[in-house]
């Protein structure tokens, strides 16, 4: 079946970092130890505005570039974060490799704990999800080693792709990857740049998660994927249930 063949069941697409999963541990404290194993001497605080310069920096250099990326691209977007964060040390770039590998073991991040609750319902009911991440290959061991998100039917990394989002292209090339049309996606993610607003533009059902709001500031907003489920529900309540294996009137649980 291709994403332009005849209408299938929904999938739920999810964002990693921000949406299902965290870092252990605040970038800031992790950057400051590995900093004094090579001779940095940096405070986490200062580390940590160092760390949204950098970062937002890159930002900008990819969307100069049209979103396009690969494994070199992000590669080489991490160095470059981490030496400006060291860039006043004798050497900036020693905690590279310790960083870069550190962050690819699972045990370096965690999963919130309302996607492992999303995961597992999904599962009980036969129901099935999708990972769609500006990241790089390290992605796929992480999730490996988190086992409710080890199974997932697809998982969509930029470097692989080629694109960033909010590329359209990522977009695209998402739709044709978990074959679906956009329409059949719901896709959730913690960014409103990055994730809602350019999968809405492609036709996905698009949901922003906003866990830092107290309550749903609006519609397809969400403060907890909590929240999720009854959205889901009510869409295969619509949908007179063509999701496989999820009763079309259950509640929420």
């Amino acid at each position: 079946m291709s994403a332009s063949g005849p209408c299938s069941s929904p999938l739920l697409c999810l964002d990693a970092v921000g949406t299902v999963i965290h870092p252990r541990e605040p970038v800031a404290e992790t950057y400051a130890r590995a900093g004094r194993r090579h001779g940095c001497q940096v405070p986490p605080d200062v580390i940590y505005r160092r760390f949204q310069e950098a970062f937002e920096r890159e930002e900008e250099r990819d969307r100069r570039n049209n979103l396009r990326t690969n494994e070199e691209r992000e590669r080489a977007r991490w160095r470059a974060i981490i030496g400006h964060v060291f860039h006043d040390q004798p050497e900036p770039l020693a905690p590279f490799e310790e960083l870069w590998g550190y962050y690819a073991r699972p045990e370096a991040w965690e999963c919130y704990p309302d996607g492992v609750r999303l995961v597992e319902w999904l599962r009980s009911r036969s129901g099935r999800f999708a990972v769609a991440s500006n990241f790089d290959r390290r992605l796929r061991s992480i999730l490996q080693g988190h086992p409710p998100l080890a199974d997932a039917a697809e998982v969509v990394i930029s470097s692989e792709i080629g694109w960033r989002k909010p590329a359209t292209q990522f977009f695209d090339e998402l739709v044709r990857r978990i074959e679906r049309r956009p329409e059949e996606v719901i896709y959730v993610g913690d960014s409103f740049e990055n994730d809602c607003q350019p999968a809405a533009a492609s036709g996905f059902q698009a949901y922003w998660l906003r866990r830092s709001e107290a309550t749903k500031a609006k519609e397809r907003t969400l403060a907890s994927l909590d929240d999720l489920r009854t959205s889901l529900t009510m869409l295969l309540d619509k949908q007179r249930g063509s999701w496989p294996g999820i009763r079309a009137h259950e509640s929420s649980d």
